[in-house]
């Protein structure tokens, strides 16, 4: 079935508020890993559901940031814990 998905334009990947960047298979745990970016939960839902519905795949997704979008962040939690005085 997953060929016949990816034969098909694999269409879940890139719509909307989804983009699926890459996806790599470890056939010896049977371990798919994928990055992507999506504009909120729910098209990550939207894309990750399907899966678990067709297939009762179970999903660990965990957020990463990048360079810059640490430095954000860190001096966002910096600016809050001053303000808490």
């Amino acid at each position: 079935m997953f060929d016949q998905y990816i034969a098909s334009g694999a269409p879940m990947d890139n719509f909307d508020g989804f983009e699926l960047v890459s996806r790599f298979h470890a056939p010896e745990t049977g371990e798919v890993f994928v990055t992507f970016r999506a504009a909120n939960h729910l098209a990550i839902s939207q894309h990750f559901g399907v899966w678990r519905a067709k297939f009762g795949l179970d999903w660990n997704i965990t957020a990463v940031l990048s360079d810059d979008e640490v430095i954000q962040r860190n001096k966002q939690v910096a600016d809050a814990v001053n303000s808490m005085g």
